[in-house]
């Protein structure tokens, strides 16, 4: 009886902390996603600024990035003076 007492004290504690690994792992994932997106939508924002004019295809594409396109994307925004400069940005 003490026993199972033990082991069902030890599981309880396990799945606890278990459970709280898992929250704080999703929140950082949840919050670098959040980030990722927040950037997305500031760079179409500055773009269509900068250019005038995105095509939905341009904001499509943008938006489907990886972090690397991203990365790439922000780094050369000086440089970025048409569409089609993005697309060979992306296509690079």
């Amino acid at each position: 009886m003490i026993m199972c007492t033990s082991l069902d004290l030890f599981a309880k504690r396990n799945r606890k902390a278990g459970f709280n690994e898992g929250k704080n792992v999703g929140k950082k994932v949840g919050l670098d996603i959040g980030k990722r997106e927040g950037k997305k939508t500031m760079l179409i924002e500055l773009l269509k600024t900068k250019i005038g004019y995105l095509s939905k295809e341009t904001i499509q594409l943008i938006r489907n990035c990886n972090r690397k396109e991203l990365e790439q994307l922000t780094k050369q925004f000086v440089m970025i003076n048409s569409q089609e400069d993005i697309l060979e940005i992306l296509h690079s």
